[in-house]
């Protein structure tokens, strides 16, 4: 029995296609998606669509860890209207995903919120994707983060 074993697609559609094709001509007999559909890459409703396809024609599919991602920064904001769900987790969250503005206002909302998460915004690694940005010396300084305060 011959297998295809895809993964980490990150709404990649040009890929995605191109793969499929070399799939269907290497006959394989069972295809199977190994998650992190979308993500990163400009097409995630063509490639959610086509895996579903996919999967209705007998193809087999998990979630990745970018998908549970997803659906745990989904369920995180939903429940902020009946629970206490913190900004800066679900900031930090959108930063590891690369939602660079998203995470700067749910940054924002963290420190309306005061937020103690927000005294690591300096070193918590998974906020590297964002120090790059303009908005965020401003943020350290608003904070009082920055160097000229002796933090």
């Amino acid at each position: 029995m011959r297998i295809a074993i895809l993964s980490d697609i990150h709404a990649n559609r040009e890929a995605f296609d191109a793969v499929l094709e070399v799939v269907e001509k290497q006959a394989a007999d069972q295809l199977v998606l190994l998650g992190d559909l979308v993500g990163y890459g400009p097409d995630p409703v063509y490639v959610v669509e086509k895996a579903a396809d996919l999967v209705e024609a007998g193809a087999l599919c998990i979630m990745g860890n970018h998908d549970e991602a997803r659906r745990m920064l989904a369920e995180f904001e939903a429940a902020r209207s009946t629970q206490v769900v913190s900004a800066w987790g679900i900031a930090v969250l959108h930063a590891d995903l690369g939602d660079i503005d998203d995470a700067f206002e749910w940054l924002e909302l963290a420190l309306e919120e005061h937020s103690g998460g927000l005294i690591v915004l300096r070193v918590h690694p998974r906020l590297d994707s964002i120090r790059s940005d303009p908005r965020y010396l401003p943020l350290v300084k608003r904070l009082g983060l920055d160097d000229s305060t002796g933090n």
